[in-house]
């Protein structure tokens, strides 16, 4: 039902489509660090999981704060900021060479990290406020976002494998959050 009446449901759809690519280069870029902190970087496994530690201590605190911000703000606008700044770090990945900068990057990754998704459920649930067919359009999208989450490794792989550097592979992601801030910006 929700898809043959995509039309009429267009700003949901169109969001739902921006919220995939975000969130798989989001969550391609947040696996693939790790790997590419230990052959590009060389750093051992305590200092990469040190770094995840930074990314958790302070995306907890950043989510809340974020969210609260976004209540007066507007959750788009702030969703859309998160969005440019994961662009920014999809970039920043080219000039990391050493475990400061690694460790730098992972805090600036730490406030958007719960904060996107986060406050995509939101946009999502408040588009959906007072619908019957709300069950329905959430359910397609835990498929569709399942399923759309094979091409940011797909493309990192590939990148990766063509250019032989893990840095221009994560750089290749920024097509994700680019495409869906296009998106983003055009539905309004």
């Amino acid at each position: 039902y929700s898809l043959k009446n995509w039309k009429t449901n267009r700003h949901i759809f169109i969001f739902l489509i921006a919220f995939y690519l975000i969130n798989d280069g989001l969550s391609t870029l947040v696996y693939f660090t790790s790997v590419f902190a230990s052959t590009t970087l060389k750093m051992p496994t305590t200092e990469i999981l040190t770094s995840f530690l930074v990314v958790q201590l302070i995306g907890v605190p950043a989510t809340i704060f974020f969210s609260k911000l976004s209540e007066r703000v507007g959750y788009m606008k702030v969703f859309i900021s998160s969005v440019i700044l994961w662009i920014f770090l999809g970039i920043a990945f080219v000039l990391v060479s050493t475990t400061l900068h690694f460790y730098i990057l992972s805090a600036f990754v730490g406030l958007v990290i719960g904060t996107t998704p986060a406050l995509a459920r939101a946009i999502i649930s408040t588009y959906l406020e007072n619908r019957k067919d709300s069950t329905e359009i959430f359910g397609f999208n835990a498929m569709a976002s399942r399923t759309s989450a094979v091409f940011g490794p797909l493309l990192f792989g590939l990148v990766s494998t063509a250019f032989h550097s893990q840095k221009i592979g994560l750089l290749s992601l920024t097509l994700f959050f680019s495409l869906g801030l296009f998106l983003l910006l055009y539905k309004k």
